[in-house]
């Protein structure tokens, strides 16, 4: 009988707040739509200039900032991966010039955020894949004192 009448206070607390708040509109309307094309890829993690390294790294970038990798020696090409081009997944990397950094979507308030998200990681990474270091990876060498 006790635990009745929590139930039904609490149902009715519940009925209470939701009649407070403001009802909710099913589509905001937005002053502007901004598109963001996202590819998540496999990208090596060099941690510090002394070799530190996630070999089997995983990043999210803009899709402007892939380009397709050169299978044997692993540099990019000067395919964009943008959406018109064939990226296939595990064969893509960062373009020239770009470093991994955090990834981040700006937008005014009002607007709308539309992000599409493509998966280029690989599918299967092997061992190595995981654990050797990239060839494009070169540890400084320190020399002892």
């Amino acid at each position: 009988m006790k635990s009745m009448s929590i139930w039904v206070r609490i149902v009715a607390g519940s009925c209470l707040v939701a009649s407070l708040l403001p009802a909710q509109n099913a589509s905001p309307s937005c002053n502007r739509t901004i598109f963001a094309n996202v590819i998540a890829l496999d990208q090596p993690l060099m941690m510090n200039r002394l070799g530190s390294a996630i070999p089997g790294g995983m990043i999210y970038a803009l899709a402007r900032d892939v380009a397709a990798q050169d299978q044997t020696t692993g540099l990019p090409t000067g395919t964009i991966c943008d959406g018109n081009s064939q990226c296939k997944a595990g064969q893509v990397t960062l373009r020239s010039g770009k470093r991994p950094r955090p990834i981040t979507l700006r937008v005014s308030v009002g607007d709308c955020l539309v992000v599409n998200l493509t998966n280029l990681v690989t599918p299967v990474p092997t061992f190595n894949e995981l654990t050797q270091t990239p060839m494009t990876a070169t540890p400084l060498n320190v020399p002892a004192a």
